[in-house]
């Protein structure tokens, strides 16, 4: 591996898991003081996202850590509809900032589009190289049950673009979320030793935790006598957030009568209008029913709280869905049991570490069932504390620092 004395970290996403990621990143950095100069290219709004949730703020700091902040034509462009003109044009402007900047290293905080680039061959600058952190490799023996051949289809065709993608003497390493992955690829790629696994951090804080009002004020919208179902962080349509709505009408008012419902986080704006309308056509028709939708970014301790007063985190996934999940960690941090899908990484670290019940979550008429289970019985939702404290040991946020840097050094 070329040695690295500038890196350049590209991410122009303003939601999802990477703003997280880039202030572990900063300030393990703070702390640290590597010799080595980092430059974050970033969305212009990060900070408002980072205050807002944490009271953290990114800035420059003398000639190690540099800030540049995308123009609006360069986030439009990175965020295309059309996912390889997307990774086109994210190729184009990692290109753009290592020239302008002189970082001699680039990193994709998100990588899976980048595939497409790598496996076509697009030019890249010889004299530079690239990484990136891996949300979903393709596992063709993966995890869950059989698979239809839809997703067989889709795992062979991404086997291929990997193939090609590990193959491109540009790319440096990847990391990824998934500790599967890593042997995985050691067994069916010819430059599988590319991969590394770089530990999803869980953002679940450790010692005491001091709550305002203000933070458990969402925990009001929960009646007396009820248990809390919470399904929060981006609720997009892959989170399965229609298919707990299914499930809620295939429930009897006596169970409708026992469960609270809150969907917390930032609604997916295609979906935003058609999803409201569902949970306000289902309150109409079911005046027993306990539903509310918080629709923008919580801060830390909102979520804190509604996971100290749940009694069940929701992480209904769709299939497609075989990544790791900052949901999941957060559940983990607080020892709430989960309801998730059987299928992928999910699956797999559900049943290893006992931390709920995985069903098919495609489903609503099982997840139904899953609801009157818990109600009926919670002791039938395997949950092991044990296993709960070691995954979270695993996820330390201080270990996803490290581990990140530490190819660099």
């Amino acid at each position: 591996m070329n040695h690295t004395d500038h890196l350049l970290i590209f991410e122009p996403e303003m939601a999802g898991h990477q703003p997280l990621y880039i202030r572990l990143l900063y300030h393990y950095l703070l702390e640290n003081k590597p010799t080595l100069k980092v430059t974050f290219v970033v969305h212009p709004d990060i900070n408002k996202r980072l205050v807002k949730e944490d009271g953290i703020k990114l800035q420059t700091v003398g000639n190690k850590i540099n800030l540049v902040f995308l123009n609006e034509t360069e986030i439009s462009a990175s965020l295309h509809n059309t996912l390889w003109i997307r990774a086109v044009n994210r190729w184009r402007l990692m290109k753009k900032y290592l020239k302008t900047t002189g970082a001699n290293h680039g990193h994709f905080l998100y990588f899976d589009h980048i595939q497409f680039p790598l496996a076509l061959r697009l030019p890249f600058l010889p004299e530079k190289k690239i990484s990136g952190l891996l949300f979903q490799p393709p596992m063709l023996d993966f995890y869950g049950d059989e698979k239809n051949l839809k997703e067989v289809i889709r795992n062979y065709r991404k086997k291929w673009f990997y193939t090609l993608m590990l193959n491109n003497t540009a790319l440096s390493f990847v990391y990824t979320l998934n500790p599967l992955f890593p042997s995985y690829a050691r067994k069916h790629f010819t430059n599988g030793n590319k991969a590394y696994h770089l530990p999803d951090p869980s953002m679940f804080p450790t010692g005491d935790i001091n709550l305002s009002d203000e933070d458990c004020a969402l925990t009001k919208h929960v009646g007396e006598n009820r248990k809390l179902f919470l399904l929060f962080g981006a609720l997009t349509k892959r989170k399965g957030i229609f298919e707990v709505m299914e499930a809620l009408k295939h429930l009897e008012p006596e169970y409708i009568s026992q469960i609270a419902v809150v969907f917390a986080g930032k609604l997916e704006a295609g979906i935003r209008s058609t999803f409201l309308d569902k949970v306000d056509f289902y309150k109409q028709n079911n005046p027993n029913a306990n539903l509310h939708v918080e629709d923008r970014f919580l801060s830390t301790n909102e979520i804190i709280s509604l996971l100290q007063y749940c009694d069940i985190v929701l992480a209904p996934y769709h299939r497609y869905f075989v990544g790791s999940s900052g949901v999941l960690l957060w559940a983990v941090g607080a020892k709430k049991p989960v309801l998730t899908s059987n299928y992928g990484l999910l699956g797999y670290q559900v049943q290893k570490y006992h931390l709920g019940i995985s069903i098919d979550t495609t489903k609503p008429k099982l997840i139904a069932d899953a609801f009157r289970r818990y109600l009926n019985n919670p002791d039938d939702y395997e949950r092991n504390t044990s296993g709960m404290e070691r995954l979270h040991a695993e996820s330390l946020p201080e270990n996803f620092a490290r581990i990140f840097f530490s190819k660099f050094l």
